[in-house]
């Protein structure tokens, strides 16, 4: 199945708004998963899925709320 691959710029809009250099830097630290194309970054849907759930993850490990 084909899944449209989403750019850096693009990611940082569904993130709400984060900037792309934050999206380089968390790229850069292993933080966000990605793929490399060549030099071009890219995420699958899923990637962004995975993300998404391991902040939900880290925001109750940090507060202890569920």
């Amino acid at each position: 199945m084909y899944t449209q691959l989403k750019t850096v710029s693009e990611l940082a809009t569904i993130l709400g708004g984060l900037s792309k250099i934050t999206i380089y830097r968390k790229v850069a630290a292993g933080i966000i998963p990605h793929k490399r194309i060549n030099r071009m970054i890219r995420f699958s849907d899923d990637q962004i899925r995975s993300y998404l759930a391991s902040i939900d993850v880290s925001r109750e490990e940090a507060t202890g709320e569920k």
